[in-house]
């Protein structure tokens, strides 16, 4: 219960922080910019707890993946709008703020049941975690300029505040079918993610491409850990 006063509290102080920044760059003046962009890209874990297979199991406690942290890329989406402030000498800082869908998805090798006995059985399926964030992204970088054509390069950190997570599965042995649907909970409230990136304008359209290197480390039933990695292109608007 208080985790989750807490997790509510602090996520509307940062919403709040968020609105008040962006809009304190905007008052600047002819320098300030604001954008909304749309994100697709590939997520995935890295560390010892990652992989590429793993075993869907049922018993007394229910259906689960023994390990939803897949090596394997997945599609995912997000929405970002930003501010951000340029200087005279094209030096630039801003801040975004996100909705995030990142996708993991695991092949199936096996099925176990664990009710007055232990039986584990060849199977073929796929799991499939589903992380939904809200994030804040502060950042700096440097504009460059050919022509009419922007050139922004920027560093920063994601602060992804975990608030929906949920596991699906399907899953066949010689015998019988597997699925699954449950929620996901983690310790991992706060993803902590670097984050570099570049963006190309035309006019008041962008083209971007970034990466982001959690470090926050997610834990499976082994009490291994993972760690969040993200790669994004996106298409931008400014909108003023």
């Amino acid at each position: 219960m208080w985790v989750n006063l807490a997790m509510s509290y602090y996520l509307r102080m940062l919403l709040s922080m968020a609105v008040l920044l962006v809009a304190a760059t905007y008052s600047f003046g002819q320098k300030s910019e604001i954008n909304v962009t749309a994100y697709s890209g590939l997520s995935f874990f890295r560390g010892s707890g990652s992989a590429t297979t793993s075993w869907m199991g049922s018993g007394y406690n229910g259906s689960s993946t023994l390990n939803p942290h897949s090596k394997k890329p997945s599609f995912f989406c997000s929405f970002e709008l930003s501010g951000q402030r340029v200087t005279k000498n094209n030096h630039l800082y801003g801040i975004g703020l996100a909705f995030e869908a990142l996708k993991s998805t695991i092949d199936i090798d096996s099925a176990v049941e664990n009710a007055f006995f232990y039986y584990k059985y060849d199977a073929t399926g796929k799991s499939t975690l589903k992380n939904s964030f809200i994030t804040v992204s502060p950042y700096i970088g440097h504009r460059l300029t050919a022509g009419k054509v922007l050139i922004d390069l920027t560093g920063g950190l994601d602060l992804a505040f975990s608030f929906k997570g949920h596991i699906t599965g399907e899953a066949v042995s010689v015998d019988k079918n597997y699925d699954m649907s449950v929620d996901y909970k983690t310790k991992a409230v706060v993803d902590i993610r670097p984050r570099l990136q570049a963006k190309i304008q035309y006019k008041k359209a962008g083209l971007l491409l970034g990466y982001s290197l959690g470090l926050t480390e997610y834990k499976n039933e082994r009490k291994t850990n993972s760690y969040s990695n993200i790669i994004r292109l996106g298409l931008s608007y400014q909108l003023m």
